[in-house]
């Protein structure tokens, strides 16, 4: 605890292979790759952290997908890890990337990020099947979005929450979600997410976007799906221009 990592060349934090480990009341500040990466960990606590100014510098970080990520959860064996009340700020792709089954992120701050890649999130999961995940009591903000070096410069694309492909079984409840160039909160090719009490507003605020919105669905060819149906359960949300 009240451990303080900066300047770190590639990643800030690596913690592989615990089980009922704590991480708490530390700060990890410019990492060039990762701030934390948090594999195969059972039952880990992740809590009152700070993670400030990672993957800033283009071209300092590692190469390919998985980099410029504030907290990196992943892991065959990760199961049952909760990361709460931590502040993540100024990151140059996600805030949090999770790939995991009963992973619960909670009451964190993110603000600002996709500040130097493209087409990512405050929150993050991809070909994420393994159920009983929960995105709870998080407030994001400021997602901007990197369209340079693009072949769309002019398109933006940041969002809130974004559930990306073949996902499924997710809980979003509780989440406050402002003035991110694409949506407060994306859905995308993914089945069985229940999205409740939610407050999104000043969200789809880059107006050159073609894709924008405070709830944006979306579902198309990209990959086969898991299911025929969305299974859908949207209620009690407030959503504001």
């Amino acid at each position: 605890t009240a451990l303080e990592v900066c300047d770190s060349g590639v990643n800030g934090l690596v913690v592989t292979g615990f089980r009922n480990t704590t991480v708490q009341q530390c700060t990890i500040r410019d990492s060039n790759n990762n701030g934390v990466e948090w594999e195969d960990n059972v039952n880990g606590r992740f809590h009152n952290n700070a993670i400030i100014g990672t993957g800033l510098r283009p071209g300092r970080g590692l190469a390919g997908n998985g980099t410029y990520i504030a907290l990196v959860i992943t892991g065959s064996r990760s199961e049952g890890n909760i990361s709460r009340n931590n502040r993540i700020d100024s990151t140059g792709y996600i805030g949090i990337d999770f790939r995991t089954g009963k992973t619960t992120i909670a009451d964190n701050v993110i603000s600002n990020f996709c500040l130097v890649k493209d087409d990512g999130a405050g929150i993050y999961t991809w070909n994420n099947p393994h159920g009983d995940n929960t995105i709870e009591g998080n407030t994001i903000s400021f997602g901007r979005g990197s369209g340079e070096g693009t072949p769309e410069p002019d398109q933006h694309h940041a969002s809130g929450i974004y559930i990306d492909d073949r996902s499924q079984n997710i809980a979003i409840r509780g989440n406050r979600i402002s003035f991110c160039s694409t949506a407060g909160i994306f859905i995308h090719n993914s089945t069985a997410i229940a999205i409740k009490g939610n407050v999104l507003y000043g969200n789809g605020n880059h107006l050159t976007n073609t894709t924008r919105a405070q709830l944006f669905i979306q579902r198309d060819a990209i990959v086969p799906v898991l299911s025929t149906t969305l299974d859908l359960d949207v209620r009690d949300n407030l959503f504001s221009s």
